[in-house]
C-alpha cells in the first residue's frame, strides 16, 4: 500500500512540476530551447478549442524514451488541465491552483482505491 502511495504521490509532483515548467515557458520565464519545443494548436478550421490555449500535441517514434520526452509530455499534460488554469496569468495563482487540483486528484484516486479494496 505505501509504495502504492509513493508512486502515485511522485506521479503527481512529476504533473505539477512539467507544468509549471510549461507555464514558465509559454510566459518568457523557462528556459528558451524548451519554448522552441512548445507550440500552440491552431485547427485549419474555424474550432471553439482554437481560443482555449492548447498546445499542438507532438508524436514519438521510440517508445522506451520518447513518450517520456519534454516535447511529448509537456503539451499533453498542459492540455489536460482545465482551461481557468491555462489561462492563469500570475506564477503564484497557478502554483497554488494547481496544487489544490493535483492534491484533490491525489485524495480521489487514494479514496476510489481504498474504497476499491473494501468492496
Amino acid at each position: 500500500v505505501q509504495s502504492r502511495v509513493t508512486a502515485t504521490t511522485l506521479r503527481i509532483r512529476i504533473c505539477y512540476k512539467i507544468n509549471l515548467l510549461t507555464f514558465k515557458c509559454l510566459h518568457e520565464l523557462g528556459p528558451p530551447y524548451l519554448k522552441s519545443l512548445l507550440s500552440p494548436y491552431q485547427p485549419e478550421r474555424n474550432l471553439r478549442s482554437a481560443t482555449k490555449e492548447f498546445l499542438e500535441e507532438n508524436g514519438y517514434k521510440l517508445e522506451t524514451y520518447g513518450r517520456r520526452a519534454y516535447f511529448v509530455v509537456g503539451p499533453r499534460f498542459w492540455n489536460d488541465l482545465p482551461v481557468d488554469l491555462r489561462f492563469e496569468d500570475d506564477l503564484t495563482c497557478l502554483k497554488s491552483s494547481l496544487k489544490t487540483r493535483l492534491f484533490t486528484l491525489f485524495t480521489v484516486t487514494k479514496f476510489n482505491n481504498t474504497h476499491a479494496k473494501q468492496t
